[in-house]
């Protein structure tokens, strides 16, 4: 059985959640096996976008804050995805080439405009080779792909 067509707003709830949480648990395994760090710590850091170096202290309120930054994060791009698949139709009928494409591109958006713009307290430098590639993987195939397969699920518009 074949399942049911989403409206845009399902699949950007939809493809927000999934991606988002591939997204986050990939980064957590990440450093938890590379440095150690416990995920509270990784929410804390997204926290430090807007608390700045205080998101480190600010125990689980700061976490919970790294929670809702990343999902509404996750939730813009595949809301800006499915939105624009409904004008580029390619967008929906090519998702794997066109959902690794919008990871790229959420990747550099992330790295180049939204952290530095941000108060975020982490990283720092340039990423070895290894954390790179990582976070390429993390953001081509766990996060923009998901997004547009998801998203190549909406019912056509009439």
């Amino acid at each position: 059985m074949k399942a049911p067509a989403l409206s845009p707003v399902s699949a950007a709830a939809w493809g927000g959640l999934i991606a988002g949480i591939l997204d986050i648990g990939a980064v957590c395994a990440y450093w938890w096996f590379e440095a150690g760090v416990p995920p509270g710590a990784i929410f804390q850091s997204i926290a430090s976008a807007l608390m700045g170096a205080a998101a480190f202290g600010g125990g689980s309120p700061a976490v919970l804050l790294g929670v809702v930054l990343h999902f509404a994060v996750s939730f813009a791009f595949a809301g800006a995805y499915a939105f624009a698949g409904l004008r580029v139709r390619a967008l929906v009928v090519r998702p794997v080439l066109y959902g690794i494409a919008y990871g790229l591109l959420a990747h550099l958006i992330m790295s180049r405009i939204v952290v530095p713009l941000s108060r975020a307290e982490f990283g720092g430098g340039t990423p070895t080779p290894k954390e790179f590639a990582a976070s390429m993987f993390i953001h081509l195939f766990l996060f923009g792909l998901p997004i547009a397969l998801v998203a190549s699920r909406m019912r056509r518009r009439p």
